[in-house]
C-alpha cells in the first residue's frame, strides 16, 4: 500500500477536511544597496539643469529623464570616490534606450568625443562636455565653467 492511499473509504457526507497552512516566519527581504548619488548631489544636479535636458535643452517635466553617469558605474555600482559627484552626472531626457540617454548609450564613440561619457582613467571635472549651452566643464558645486579648472583646484595629479 502506498503512503497516499486511504486505508478506509470515505463515508457519504464526510468530505475531506482542509487544514490551514501553518505560517512560517517570513524571511527578511534583502534591501538593495544604494549606489546612487546622495540627495544633496541630486539636488545640485537638478538645480544646475533648471528642469531642462542638459544635452538638448528640452523640458524634463512630464517626460522620462535620467541622472546619467559620465563615468559609468558599471554593473552593481562602484564605491570609488567621485563616481556620484555632480561633475560626473548629467540630467538628460529619456531612458537608457530613448531620448538623449538612448543616444548616448547607442553612440558611445560620439558620447566619449562630446564628453557625455568619460573613460575610467579620466577625472570628469577635467573633461569638457558639449551641452546645449556649448562646451563647458562641470564642477562638484553644480556650476558650469567656461574655462578648465586648474589641477590644483581639483586635486588631480
Amino acid at each position: 500500500m502506498s503512503p497516499l492511499e486511504r486505508r478506509t473509504p470515505l463515508q457519504p457526507g464526510q468530505g475531506l477536511r482542509r487544514t490551514p497552512m501553518r505560517r512560517t516566519g517570513r524571511k527578511p527581504v534583502a534591501r538593495r544597496r544604494d549606489t546612487g548619488p546622495s540627495s544633496a548631489v541630486r539636488d545640485i544636479v537638478a538645480a544646475r539643469c533648471g528642469g531642462r535636458c542638459e544635452i538638448c535643452d528640452r523640458p524634463l517635466a512630464g517626460t522620462p529623464w535620467s541622472r546619467h553617469h559620465r563615468n559609468p558605474r558599471q554593473m552593481g555600482g562602484k564605491r570609488r570616490a567621485g563616481i556620484n559627484e555632480a561633475s560626473n552626472l548629467l540630467a538628460i531626457c529619456g531612458t537608457g534606450t530613448t531620448g538623449c540617454h538612448g543616444r548616448v548609450e547607442a553612440n558611445r564613440r560620439v558620447a566619449y568625443t562630446a564628453g557625455w561619457l568619460v573613460h575610467d582613467r579620466d577625472d570628469p571635472r577635467l573633461v569638457p562636455v558639449e551641452l546645449a549651452r556649448g562646451l563647458t566643464w562641470l564642477d562638484d558645486d553644480g556650476m558650469y565653467l567656461t574655462t578648465p579648472p586648474s589641477t590644483t583646484e581639483t586635486g588631480a595629479p
